[in-house]
This record gives structure tokens, C-alpha cells and sequence, in this order.
């Protein structure tokens, strides 16, 4: 049985090469490869935001993930992270990730780039931390300098936000 990840299906790679990579020109690369490398399932979910493509994001979301945006706000569980991000390609349908750089360190995933948008407080140089956790995205956080709270616009109802106390509690915006 071969290797049925986003990243090889998008290659066209025949499920008979488990294991295969292409380098940067396409050449077919073999080695030994574990399926869902956490920087693999990261960038696979920053193709797929890209895209815009929910059926890939429904794909790689665990059921307890946590979305959690630049102001420290946060989005709980698949089905909500899903709905979200359906309502984030609605807030600003251009924004795109540029990757510039990805790292796995110990258990997290630290990618650099630039995040593209129509909306000026989005479009700006990012920081994001990922966790990856048997093969789905578990944590998602934005770093950048506009601190838009994201969790309480797109899903007022779920969202979850700091309070000055320490505390945390859901969010009072309606």
C-alpha cells in the first residue's frame, strides 16, 4: 500500500511509491519517509488555506484542535475551527500564506513568512506556531504586529478570549 497523503496525491505520485518525494525540479526522490511529518501536515494545511479548499482543512483538523489568533483569542474543535475558517475566506478572500521558512522544534512547527490580504491589519510579515499530533494539526497561532481578534469577529459565540485577570472566558460580543 502506498502513500495516500495531500502531498503525494498532489504530485500525482502512484500509491505503489510509499515513501517517494520529488525535489525541487520533480525529480522522484526515495527514501525512508514517516507519512505525516508534522512540517508535511503544516504545510499541507497552508496549501489547502491557500486554496481554499475546507475538504483538505476538514482532513488534517484533529477533533480538539485550537485555532488561535495573533490577539490570543481562540476557536475550539474541528467543527468550529472548520466554521471559522469558512468565515475567514469570507472576512478577506485574498489572504495567502507565503512561507519563508518552517522548523520543527521538538513537538512544534514554527514557520515564517508573510501573510497577503486586502485587509491591511492581516497583510503584514507572521510568525506561526503549529503542534501536529498523529497526523492532524492539533494547534494553530498567528503572531504579528496588528493583533486583530479574529476569534471574536469571525465566531463571537465560541470564541474564547484572555481576560486581564488571567482568567479565561468566552467571548461577550454578540
Amino acid at each position: 500500500m502506498g502513500c495516500s497523503c495531500y502531498a503525494c496525491a498532489d504530485r500525482g505520485v502512484p500509491s505503489f511509491v510509499f515513501g517517494s518525494r520529488f525535489d525541487d525540479l520533480g525529480r522522484l526522490q526515495i527514501f525512508e519517509f514517516r507519512k505525516h511529518r508534522p512540517e508535511a501536515v503544516v504545510q499541507q494545511y497552508i496549501a489547502a488555506l491557500n486554496a481554499r479548499d475546507a475538504r483538505i482543512i476538514a482532513d488534517l483538523l484533529a477533533d480538539d484542535c485550537r485555532l488561535v489568533d495573533s490577539a490570543g483569542g481562540w476557536i475550539e474543535g474541528r467543527d468550529n475551527g472548520l466554521a471559522s475558517t469558512r468565515a475567514f475566506f469570507e472576512f478577506d478572500s485574498e489572504f495567502h500564506i507565503e512561507q519563508e521558512d518552517i522548523v520543527l522544534r521538538g513537538d512544534e512547527v514554527l514557520v515564517r513568512g508573510r501573510a497577503k490580504a486586502s485587509n491591511p491589519q492581516l497583510a503584514s510579515d507572521r510568525l506561526w506556531q503549529a503542534r501536529v499530533r498523529d497526523g492532524k494539526l492539533s494547534y494553530w497561532q498567528s503572531f504579528g504586529e496588528d493583533a486583530l481578534p479574529l476569534a471574536r469577529i469571525l465566531m463571537p459565540e465560541q470564541a474564547y478570549v484572555p481576560q486581564d485577570s488571567g482568567k479565561v472566558a468566552r467571548s461577550d460580543l454578540k
